[in-house]
């Protein structure tokens, strides 16, 4: 992959549609199999917490039928869950059918860049590669401050020691490019990938437009951002307008009710859509969890209702991964790298997905020259303000290239992630807070006292939430720091770059 390259997507079918539409639709009736029995496991939130799991139970089946609408309460032990979005939710009634989410986006390029590279020759670590006096300990007089102004500064020498470090062990850093861009190749989501969870999105809303006719289900979050993993899940959006009000209510109780309906609802239809568990979580956002038997055994389904935000910023996302490779390639290295440290589970009190690709985006729109990534808030302003019509939002376009080229930084995705973790190993979260809507840092002294619970602030582009706000624990933000510290520490030393020295190996939630 190497340099940054701009996506061009390529339509060689009449089959494969270029835009996500949300238009009205209906759906077919459900066949459901007579006989068999299965044992769904389904939960039901209780207690006043809203952020409060609670562990699962058998269900009775004549329990799922009754009419009431409050379901099941399933007592359990409970453990904190937050949201992986970390968003508002919204509730509503009415909905379409989602039409084109067919085509998805060409990773040829990046398959191509890194084949042509050949065949490198590995290098392996030895011992004697290593020497810990040359570990570059980062303290106090390291850190710098971003100082007044609109932008902050990247550490001015970080570049030029990351060529310095490229050019002591050039063979080594080419090796280390190879990984990134197998990294890459091995791990995003494929085409089939693709398809297959939108035929598990079909056959859910075929059932839903049982009880709510028109109901349209979106496809969110790492599926259509652009920096989804082959294993990444899949988060659904179900938009039901009120039939009194034929508006997409915002009230968590509506949200809560219909996902109470739905879940009653599946458990009939068990058979038909292959479900294994249903579990409703009430978090922030209510959701309810699905996982499925074979042939869709491994797939996990967070479904919401209304959370039009979550679309939003979805449909944000989306364009920022298209305009730029090295976004996409940056953003699974770095969730890979924070799973395998620890840091990047949301009910831990760490980092959700979400947060972490908020942070490669950022660090790519100010924290290098020339930038890499636009403000498409500021440079495509009415595209991507805040709508609760998502009729009108669609993916899979091509933008006005109305912003710099970013082909003009040629810094490759093993030189970004060097400096991505130079930059936050340094970064002051104590006094400044994280913005990719104004693409750039704000003093956190512009929020509200209490903002400063939170360890870190990292704003989210529409509602201006903290999409960090799980990161309260001081043990976790030191945690964090340290692994920021330690894998910038794994380079610039007398050691070859090697993405098995931050624990990141071929397979992203495979074995290693």
């Amino acid at each position: 992959m190497g340099k940054g390259k701009k996506r061009k997507n390529k339509n060689n079918s009449n089959a494969v549609q270029k835009k996500l539409k949300f238009e009205q639709g209906t759906s077919n009736e459900v066949n459901q199999p007579n006989g068999g029995k299965h044992d769904l496991v389904v939960i039901d939130e209780v207690g006043n917490s809203d952020d409060e799991v609670y562990e699962d139970v058998k269900a009775d089946p004549k329990l799922l039928e009754d009419s009431r609408d409050e379901g099941i309460q399933a007592a359990g032990s409970s453990t904190e869950k937050l949201d992986e979005r970390g968003l508002e939710s919204t509730d509503s009634g009415c909905s379409s059918d989602v039409n084109g989410l067919s085509e998805t986006p060409s990773y040829k390029t990046q398959e191509e860049n890194s084949r042509e590279r050949g065949n490198n020759d590995v290098i392996e670590l030895s011992e004697d590669d290593e020497d810990e006096d040359s570990v570059f300990v980062i303290n106090d007089k390291h850190k710098y401050k971003h100082p007044e102004g609109p932008h902050p500064v990247l550490d001015p020498t970080i570049f030029d020691r990351i060529r310095e470090y490229k050019a002591k062990f050039p063979k080594a850093f080419q090796h280390f490019e190879y990984q990134i861009d197998q990294h890459f190749i091995d791990n995003v989501q494929k085409d089939l990938t693709f398809w297959w969870k939108m035929e598990v999105r079909k056959n859910l809303l075929n059932v839903i437009n049982q009880q709510f006719p028109g109901a349209n289900l979106v496809v969110v979050g790492s599926t259509i951002n652009g920096c989804g993993a082959m294993c990444s899940d899949m988060d659904l959006c179900c938009i039901i307008k009120d039939r009194f009000t034929n508006a997409a209510s915002s009230e968590r109780g509506f949200a809560i009710k219909c996902l109470r309906k739905m879940q009653k609802l599946f458990y009939r239809n068990r058979h038909a859509i292959k479900l294994d568990k249903l579990l409703v979580i009430n978090a922030k956002v209510p959701i309810l969890r699905i996982t499925f038997l074979h042939p869709f055994e491994g797939l996990e389904v967070d479904l919401n209702v209304n959370n039009t935000a979550g679309i939003n910023n979805s449909h944000l996302l989306h364009y920022y991964s298209r305009i730029d490779d090295r976004l996409p390639s940056l953003c699974l290295l770095i969730k890979h790298w924070a799973k395998k440290n620890g840091i990047g589970e949301a009910m831990s009190g760490t980092f959700n997905s979400y947060s972490l690709i908020l942070l490669c985006i950022h660090f790519l729109q100010v924290a290098v020259q020339p930038p890499i990534l636009p403000n498409l808030q500021e440079c495509h302003a009415a595209r991507f303000e805040y709508t609760e019509d998502v009729a009108r939002l669609t993916v899979f376009d091509d933008l006005p290239p109305n912003y710099p080229d970013p082909r003009l930084n040629t810094s490759t995705v093993g030189e970004l992630l060097i400096a991505f973790f130079d930059y936050y190993s340094k970064f002051d979260f104590e006094n400044w807070a994280i913005s990719i809507r104004r693409a750039t840092v704000f003093p956190r002294a512009e929020l509200a006292d209490n903002n400063y619970r939170f360890k870190m602030y990292i704003e989210e582009p529409y509602d201006g939430l903290n999409t960090a706000r799980c990161v309260t624990q001081p043990e976790k933000f030191e945690l964090i720091m340290d692994a920021f510290k330690e894998a910038r520490n794994a380079f610039l030393g007398k050691f070859r770059p090697n993405l098995r020295r931050i624990q990141v190996g071929k397979v992203f939630g495979g074995s290693d």
